[in-house]
């Protein structure tokens, strides 16, 4: 069972989590707002980074995206650019490029023809 919550308004989140759907089917997607009716593990952190719940074990920003990848990916491949991205030794290179992602994601959404965030850097 995977799950993963992503900023409801930010228009490159949206886009971003489409991307993820294809390549894992199996998740379920939940655009989510941090004054929702989600759990509290989803609110605290949604205004900052995506979450994923896998096997009932909670995950946060490239994390979220790397667990979500290994647990549901369709094709080997997938599953092991999650693997990448959750391996010990890059996470520190991996958590500032989703940081620095993450920070300039009101600017992304344009270039991509998605919607502006709206919620100011």
């Amino acid at each position: 069972m995977c799950e993963f919550y992503y900023d409801a308004d930010c228009g490159f989140c949206d886009a971003s989590a489409r991307v993820l759907q294809r390549l894992c089917p199996s998740i379920v997607v939940i655009p989510a707002w941090s004054e929702g009716d989600f759990s509290q593990c989803v609110r605290e952190h949604i205004s900052t980074e995506a979450v994923a719940i896998v096997d009932h074990e909670p995950y946060f920003g490239h994390e979220a995206i790397g667990a979500t990848l290994r647990a549901a990916g369709r094709l080997s491949f997938i599953r092991l650019a999650g693997n990448v991205l959750c391996a010990g030794v890059l996470r520190p290179l991996w958590r500032r490029v989703y940081r620095s992602i993450a920070l300039r994601r009101h600017q992304l959404g344009p270039l991509i023809g998605a919607d502006a965030c709206r919620i100011s850097p």
